[in-house]
């Protein structure tokens, strides 16, 4: 038996349930956890990656632009 904390709305404990270990499956599903594993990691990282947009790009011109389009 397995004895699980109850908690209300505010964060207190308020009861402890008893719980069969059985209802729980009993077998670690190790493919499933490493996915949750990696899921967790994933969505953790901050993503640093950018595109540069026209005003970023070294000698951008307006005009230059405008020229090659039109050729």
């Amino acid at each position: 038996m397995i004895n699980l904390s109850v908690y209300n709305t505010s964060g207190k404990e308020v009861d402890t349930i008893k719980v069969d270990e059985s209802v729980f499956g009993g077998k670690v599903k190790y493919p499933l956890l490493k996915q949750a594993i990696v899921m967790y990691h994933a969505n953790k990282r901050v993503g640093t990656a950018a595109t540069k947009n026209k005003s970023l790009v070294a000698g951008f011109d307006e005009k230059t632009v405008c020229r090659k389009n039109t050729r």
